[in-house]
């Protein structure tokens, strides 16, 4: 074993440098000749952990090394709101051209069809649905010609002058309103007299004109003021208007209003007379006229 002269280390025979310090085991110290025959000046040093050596030029100043500064070069990504601003407003504006041409061509060929339907009927008129009317129609009618009026109603029948002095009338009790030929003039007085009976299906047979008071039948009514069955009598007026309704009776003595001129007119009070049976018959006669 040969004992490093420097750090004491023992190392294997023929070593030429210490295994620890690295410092060269000389031939007179490996032999063991002289007392510390070792010579400093010939002996070589190796460092094991001696660091790396640089290249540099001579008298060149050494900097310490600074890293460069961190660049991101990547592209940040792009913001997509105003893209979804930029679609929504376009379907919009869009939608409201959409909606204007259709309107504009709307107008304008309604516009078109009743300038081509004035042109070419120009003795009729265009109705309410949009279609000419027949030209035969309005044979004298001419662009520059007015609104046709309106025309009155048209008359049930001829106002009467004269009021019949005696009559009668028969009422069927499965009917609706029954218009006579008994004519009555304003201020007209006369009487009734009501002979007969009804069967009311469902309620009761034998029914005089007077009617059933009984309050259990009103639901059957057909105008709940007056009892069920009851014989009820109004005015028919020529135009279709017509008086007060009164209830005829078995008997009674009436005088007319002053605007009261037309036929009267009867119906039995049931708002179901389609499975009544029977009939009432009305003789009525004139009592006085006024004087003109």
């Amino acid at each position: 074993m040969v004992r490093c002269w420097k750090c004491g280390r023992e190392n294997e025979d023929g070593m030429r440098f210490c295994t620890n310090c690295g410092t060269a085991l000389t031939p007179s110290q490996a032999g063991g000749s002289g007392a510390g025959g070792y010579d400093p000046s010939s002996s070589e040093t190796i460092s094991f952990n001696a660091p790396p050596q640089t290249a540099f030029s001579a008298g060149a100043t050494t900097k310490p090394y600074t890293a460069p500064p961190f660049i991101d070069n990547t592209t940040p990504p792009k913001s997509k709101t105003g893209l979804i601003i930029g679609v929504i407003v376009g379907v919009l504006l869009l939608g409201l051209l959409g909606i204007g041409g259709v309107a504009g061509y709307y107008y304008y060929s309604n516009s078109k069809d009743v300038a081509n339907n004035n042109g070419n009927n120009r003795n009729g008129t265009i109705g309410p649905d949009g279609k000419p009317t027949p030209a035969q129609e309005n044979t004298n009618a001419t662009p520059e010609s007015s609104p046709t009026p309106t025309p009155a109603p048209k008359q049930l029948f001829e106002p009467p002058t004269t009021p019949t002095k005696e009559g009668s009338f028969t009422v069927y009790a499965n009917e609706g309103w029954q218009m006579s030929d008994i004519a009555v003039v304003p201020l007209e007085q006369f009487t009734t007299n009501v002979d007969g009976i009804v069967d009311i299906a469902g309620v009761k047979t034998g029914v005089r004109a007077g009617g059933l008071s009984d309050s259990k039948f009103k639901s059957r009514r057909l105008f709940p003021e007056f009892p069920l069955g009851a014989l009820v009598m109004r005015t028919r007026y020529a135009d279709g208007r017509f008086s007060n309704m009164v209830t005829a009776g078995t008997s009674g003595n009436w005088q007319n209003l002053p605007d009261e001129r037309g036929m009267l007119e009867f119906i039995i009070n049931d708002n179901a007379p389609q499975d009544n049976g029977g009939q009432f018959t009305v003789k009525v006669k004139l009592k006085s006229v006024p004087k003109k």
